[in-house]
């Protein structure tokens, strides 16, 4: 989906271009499918607080309803604090680059699934402080 004109810093960083997503759906025509598709369902999201930032911006450039999923967490903050990597500066767990996913939607969900997967198969409540 473009969401709308890739800026340059997007492009540094994700290498995304507005060339390449030129094909793409237009965010109006498919914010429906995406509300149907996570309405009442738990989300979670790699990297949540950048993700929902741009979404909320295109939202309301484009004037759409808000999502509403049953929950929403951060999965990149999760495997954070499983990974273990202390930050003595932030006073917080280092974040991890979520590998593997290329910046594409469907690659990006299969890095996030498998990194989901990998902390369930090394400890099956990984997640056990984390209030749902």
């Amino acid at each position: 989906i473009r969401l709308s004109l890739v800026g340059s810093e997007m492009c540094k960083e994700t290498g995304i271009t507005n060339q390449s997503v030129g094909n793409a759906g237009a965010l109006p025509t498919d914010w429906g499918d995406i509300q149907k598709a996570i309405a009442g369902k738990p989300l979670l999201i790699y990297n949540r607080s950048f993700d929902l930032e741009i979404l909320e911006y295109c939202r309301r450039l484009h004037d759409l309803p808000p999502l509403s999923p049953e929950y929403c967490h951060c999965l990149m903050l999760w495997y954070a604090q499983w990974w273990g990597a202390w930050n003595s500066y932030y006073q917080d767990y280092r974040w991890q680059k979520l590998i593997g996913g290329g910046h594409r939607a469907l690659g990006d969900c299969r890095a996030a699934l498998a990194y989901l997967r990998k902390m369930a198969e090394i400890d099956p409540d990984p997640l056990d402080c984390i209030p749902f």
